[in-house]
């Protein structure tokens, strides 16, 4: 078993914060010294809204397709088994990716809505990037309380109470 150095998790976030920053910052100057550069800002935050919805798609099914190059097919009894910390992991990541996605877009967004009038593509991003979490946050209350609904109930219909 090869093992892989990873950062930590937490070393990332203050690389986001600084990405978000530069973002901000080379945004609002561009916006303030080239007005007309507020259209192509607007349009970056609207990649980084879309991004949010595409990177962990994609980077998932990387991640599928070379576990499957490893170990064998799904069904395959032989395969290597991925340990449940690395499916943890692997989610983390994908986490970061897009919360990373939408601080950028964000912190394109919001000064393109403060400071200029050509605002379609920034509330497009920022549309983008609430609806990714909120689509999420609602998958997870309903896993949630799917799975209470099913261990309150036994095995022959009735309540376990």
């Amino acid at each position: 078993m090869r093992v892989t150095k990873r950062p930590n998790i937490v070393a990332v976030v203050p690389a986001i914060l600084a990405i978000a920053s530069l973002a901000t910052v080379l945004g609002l100057l561009f916006e303030l010294v080239l007005p007309a550069s507020a259209r192509f800002i607007a349009i970056a935050a609207a990649v980084c809204g879309a991004a949010t919805w595409i990177a962990p798609p994609v980077i998932s099914v990387l991640f599928w397709n070379r576990r499957k190059r490893s170990g064998g097919s799904p069904t395959d009894q032989n395969r290597i088994r991925v340990p449940s910390l690395v499916a943890v992991g692997h989610f983390i990541g994908l986490l970061v990716i897009a919360a990373t996605f939408s601080v950028v877009g964000l912190a394109l967004a919001v000064p393109t809505l403060i400071f200029t009038r050509a605002q379609g593509w920034a509330w497009f991003a920022v549309a983008a990037i609430v609806a990714f979490w909120v689509s999420g946050f609602t998958v997870l209350v309903v896993t949630d309380s799917r799975k209470r609904q099913a261990k309150q109930v036994s095995p022959r219909g009735r309540s376990a109470q």
